[in-house]
């Protein structure tokens, strides 16, 4: 799965969802609602042993539950921020493992 704003073209074997009322779900809540059940509610509707295969028919039958818009959007908002905190860990753990091997490097010569 993979979340596009604004315009982008698609392959024939492939199929975009596209909220069709944006005051009722916002698309990147759907996108993350989507990852995160895909195991429940997307792989058992898969078919095929080598190339896996998903109808257009079984994405529209899948049921999402879903909160108020200004929930949605509220999550999504804490998401970016979660992310945001991610990527800040990981350049922190980068200038640490930077900062360990400077002292070694310093410490043999």
């Amino acid at each position: 799965m993979h979340y596009q704003e604004g315009k982008f073209a698609l392959g024939t074997i492939l199929a975009a969802i596209i909220p069709k009322n944006n005051t009722d779900i916002s698309a990147a809540f759907l996108h993350q609602y989507l990852l995160f059940y895909k195991d429940i509610k997307i792989v058992p509707l898969m078919r095929g042993a080598a190339n896996v295969s998903l109808t257009v028919k079984d994405i529209a039958k899948i049921e999402i539950l879903l909160p108020p818009i200004n929930e949605q959007r509220e999550l999504m908002l804490l998401m970016k921020k979660v992310d945001e905190l991610e990527k800040q860990i990981q350049y922190q753990k980068n200038l640490t493992e930077n900062l360990r091997q400077t002292i070694l490097r310093e410490a043999f010569e």
